[in-house]
């Protein structure tokens, strides 16, 4: 018996929402920046599902936060990202 997008769709969600809120838990112990990185991915794998517009565009706000604490722990800086919204996608970084 197979699942159809739908359905395989919404485990997906919420498989990765639960394994957000435990790597949250994680991070909360113990700050890594592999940690921020799962995060900020998983984050951005949510933004790009086929759910309702309010919680894309939230988790798009989580992934921009957590790629900014995994870039704050590799540079040791705060990092102000511009995000373009050209056709490649491309991402900008401004370092302080």
């Amino acid at each position: 018996m197979g699942f159809d997008d739908q359905a395989c769709s919404s485990m997906t969600i919420r498989l990765l929402l639960a394994a957000n809120e435990e790597l949250e838990s994680v991070y909360r112990l113990k700050s890594e920046a592999c940690v921020a990185l799962a995060l900020s991915r998983n984050y951005s794998l949510l933004a790009q599902t086929k759910t309702i517009l309010p919680d894309r565009f939230s988790w798009k706000n989580k992934t921009k936060y957590w790629w900014q604490e995994y870039l704050k722990h590799c540079t040791g800086k705060n990092v102000d990202l511009l995000f373009l919204h050209a056709e490649s996608g491309a991402m900008l970084e401004l370092v302080k």
